[in-house]
This record gives C-alpha cells, sequence and structure tokens, in this order.
C-alpha cells in the first residue's frame, strides 16, 4: 500500500469470531467519522492493484451505532465461526456482489481471515464539514489507486469513479501520443 497518508487504525477481521466485534471496536476507539477501506492482506500472488477491495466513507451524522457500515459490510464476507442473521441493509449486500466480482476477476475468494479495514477517523471535523470531508478523502483514495494501478478497486465501479477512470485514460493516451514542448 502506497498512500499519501497511512491510516490511523487496523483490524484484521481474522482476530474476531463475530460481526459485532467489529462495532465494538469502532465504540472502544469512538470513531464517529472515517474514510475507510477494505483490503486483501496478502495480495503478492494475486496482483498488487487487487490489495485493496474498497474504499468508503461514514460520514452521516445520523447514523445510530459507531462503525454500523463497516459491520454491515464486513458480516457478509464469507468465514466467519458465528453469523448474525439480522445482517441486512445495501451497505452490507453490495459487499457479496463485490467479493463475486473479486473472484470472478482475480479467480481468489475472499475469507474474513484475507481481510484488513483501515480506517482514517475524522472526529476532529466540524459536524457542519464532516460528510465532504469523509466524501473528498474517500475520493481522493479512489483517485490515488486509479493512478497507481491504472484502474479503480473492485468495489468502487460508481459513475463518479468511472469518469475519474476516463480523464485518468485519456490523459495518459494523450500524453503518449503528444509530444509537448516546454
Amino acid at each position: 500500500m502506497n498512500f499519501t497518508y497511512k491510516p490511523r487504525v487496523t483490524l484484521e477481521l481474522k482476530q474476531f469470531a463475530r460481526p459485532t466485534e467489529v462495532l465494538d471496536w469502532m465504540r472502544a476507539l469512538n470513531i464517529k467519522f472515517y474514510t475507510y477501506s477494505f483490503r486483501v492482506n496478502d495480495v503478492a500472488f494475486i496482483r498488487p492493484c487487487a490489495e485493496v477491495i474498497k474504499y468508503g466513507a461514514s460520514g452521516d451524522c445520523h447514523t445510530g451505532e459507531l462503525g454500523e457500515r463497516l459491520y454491515r459490510q464486513a458480516g457478509h464476507i464469507p468465514g466467519w465461526t458465528q453469523t448474525e442473521p439480522w445482517l441486512v441493509g445495501s451497505s452490507g449486500e453490495d459487499m457479496c456482489q463485490i467479493l463475486d466480482d473479486y473472484n470472478q476477476t482475480y479467480k481468489y475468494n475472499i475469507t474474513k481471515d484475507d481481510v484488513v479495514i483501515d480506517v482514517w477517523p475524522m472526529n476532529r471535523i466540524s459536524m457542519k464539514d464532516v460528510k465532504a470531508a469523509c466524501e473528498d478523502d474517500e475520493r481522493r483514495l479512489i483517485n490515488e489507486h486509479i493512478a497507481m494501478h491504472g484502474i479503480p478497486p473492485i468495489g468502487n465501479k460508481d459513475h463518479e469513479t468511472n469518469k475519474q477512470l476516463r480523464i485518468y485514460l485519456n490523459t495518459n493516451v494523450l500524453k503518449h501520443a503528444v509530444e509537448f514542448g516546454d
């Protein structure tokens, strides 16, 4: 991983038996607002661009439980010894599709023991600015990934990411097709 700045908190899912332990972890650290990544711990056998599964942000001031977004997404990763049938919601079920896409692309079935969550807390930002700050930080991380690997993480395929990817690819083609003078 080669980020402009390193995450302040890293959680290896293999340390936990139940997804609710992610909530306990976030509560203990009192992390309310954050940018995060889900990544595969050791991708030397896959490809460097496959390390990060997805970037995300939680800057919504109205969520009830600290770490709830991470809990729902992590809870849908296979391999938990204790499952929680009440795990529902779009932030969780989309992880199933992301993991399916990952397996199709990289021919590797991810389990929770492969996954590390990195968190960049944003608690010091004012409530008024936190949502925008988290979204900006998520976009910056995705753009860095595109600049480094030429593609976004497999779990970041929204309209804005596709637009950024087209800009990156068009700029690269232009750089190689046209010689600019000093």
